[in-house]
């Protein structure tokens, strides 16, 4: 599902992975494919699609950060640290 993917891929918590990844501290520039290949994107179940297109739709994107925070079982300590350096 394209839409589900995008949302993975644009959340809060690959925003700051990649910016781990490919920031500055390796010059901003990924160098090769390695660096992101492999990043685990869970299967979505159909209630999660639909959860997820409902949330794209109404444009609430602090709720689709939070499933994927669930999705990915992070903690509220590794959620603040996430939340904090990317504001």
């Amino acid at each position: 599902n394209l839409k589900y993917l995008c949302c993975i891929l644009n959340s809060k918590l690959f925003t700051w992975l990649l910016n781990i990844i490919v920031g500055d501290a390796v010059g901003g520039n990924a160098g090769n494919a390695d660096n992101v290949k492999n990043l685990k994107i869970p299967t979505p179940t159909p209630e999660i699609e639909l959860q997820i297109e409902t949330l794209l739709e109404n444009k609430d994107y602090n709720a689709i950060d939070k499933l994927v925070y669930e999705l990915y079982g992070l903690s509220e300590e590794e959620i603040e640290v996430i939340d904090r350096q990317n504001k």
